[in-house]
Formats: structure tokens, sequence, C-alpha cells
């Protein structure tokens, strides 16, 4: 029965979308009811425990998209997009020293060979002050890992 109720939501899924927000996952389905309305379904879930989440979900049906929207641009007003931003970018130059800065030669090779020895991802980063991403791009640059 399960599999049969997964079948039928992502039948009635028109969009999907996600983002993580510190330990928690947000995902965001635009829905579509046996009636053509649309609503949407916003999702929060969070790990409790070992391969144990926790969820919370609000409907929001198509009727009150336009209030949503409104209420959501008159919320974001009162933030400074720009100043979040800079917080944002002090934080990762903080944890990732190195981020954005040109990857040397002697980097590049110390990488490779810490890499071809198995050190994870999360090691590389430590070693290099880099972020996951800048770590994941450079290892697909040298071709130790496919894009």
């Amino acid at each position: 029965m399960e599999n049969q109720n997964t079948q039928n939501q992502s039948q009635n899924q028109i969009f999907t979308t996600n983002f993580k927000a510190g330990q928690r996952m947000f995902f965001l389905n635009m829905c579509e009811a046996k009636n053509n309305s649309k609503y949407l379904k916003i999702t929060e879930s969070k790990q409790i425990s070992d391969g144990e989440y926790e969820h919370h979900g609000i409907m929001i049906f198509e009727q009150d998209f336009e209030k949503l929207t409104k209420a959501l641009t008159e919320a974001m007003s009162k933030v400074d997009l720009k100043e979040i931003a800079k917080k944002e970018s002090k934080k990762v130059n903080k944890d990732y020293p190195n981020a954005g800065l040109a990857w040397s030669e002697e980097d590049e090779t110390k990488l490779e060979k810490l890499f071809k020895k198995g050190n994870s991802t999360e090691a590389l980063m430590k070693v290099f002050g880099r972020s996951e991403a800048g770590i994941t791009s450079r290892l697909e640059k040298l071709e130790l890992i496919e894009a």
C-alpha cells in the first residue's frame, strides 16, 4: 500500500525542490489535486536519531497563493539580504580560509595523492581549508571523480 501511495503522490506533483537549513531539510512540492486545483505542500524534516526523521508539513491551497506571496514579500522586505550574504561570506571564510583562492600545482598534487590514498572529502576539506564544493570541483577538474 505504501508503494501505491508513493506512486500516487509522485503522479500529482508538478514541481519539487528542497533546501537545507542547518540540521533541517525543507521540501516544497507543488501538487495538483484530483479536481485539478493546485496546492503547495511544505515539509520540514529533521533527523532525530540514526535513520529516524521527524516530519512536519503544511499545505497551502491555490486560493491562498496570492496571500502567501504577499506575506513572504512583506516579511523579506524587512531583512537586508546583502547583509545576510556578507555574514555568510565571513562564516565561509572563517570555516574555509582558502575558499575562492587559486589552487597551486603543489596543492593539486597533494590533493590527488591524498585522495588516491582514500582520504574522505571531509578530511580533505580540513587539510586544504576549502568547502566540500571546492574539493569536489577540483577532484572533477583533475578527473579523479566524475561530474
